[in-house]
């Protein structure tokens, strides 16, 4: 089931992955559930359900997470946020995101540039095109390596 949930979300078909979720989330252990959970906010948020999004963003940021969970759930949050015009609460979660790449470096290979690409949507939506042309570029090259 998880390489098909993984390959519905990358192909972008989030209406079938959330019905996977909704209907194998109970039959999982906690950790299985949470990670299940994780996926949920990402097809959620793409389907635009930024309430119900953000609703199980709160409880799982509040649960046990995995570094990589934490950050998955932070960049979503930031995605809400700018969203719903929220620079403040935003650039925190951006700023939460990158002191988890700090203390967890391990997570850059898999990660950082989906990450560098939210941070730069955050400057570009609040109107520093420069400084988010920089971060785009430093995306770029990040993925090319």
């Amino acid at each position: 089931m998880e390489k098909d949930l993984d390959g519905r979300i990358r192909n972008s078909d989030y209406k079938s992955a959330l019905e996977i979720i909704d209907q194998n989330r109970e039959k999982y252990n906690d950790a299985e559930k949470t990670k299940l959970d994780v996926q949920k906010v990402k097809v959620l948020t793409e389907l635009g359900l930024y309430d119900e999004a953000f609703k199980l963003s709160q409880y799982l940021i509040n649960s046990k997470l995995t570094p990589e969970q934490q950050l998955k759930i932070l960049i979503e949050r930031e995605l809400i946020f700018e969203i719903n015009d929220d620079e403040r609460s935003s650039k925190e979660e951006i700023d939460k995101a990158e002191k988890l790449f700090i203390k967890h470096p391990e997570l850059k290979p898999k990660n950082y540039t989906h990450f560098l690409i939210r941070k730069s949507s955050y400057y570009r939506v609040n109107g520093h095109r420069k400084i988010a042309f920089e971060i785009a570029n430093e995306a770029k090259r990040y993925a090319l390596q």
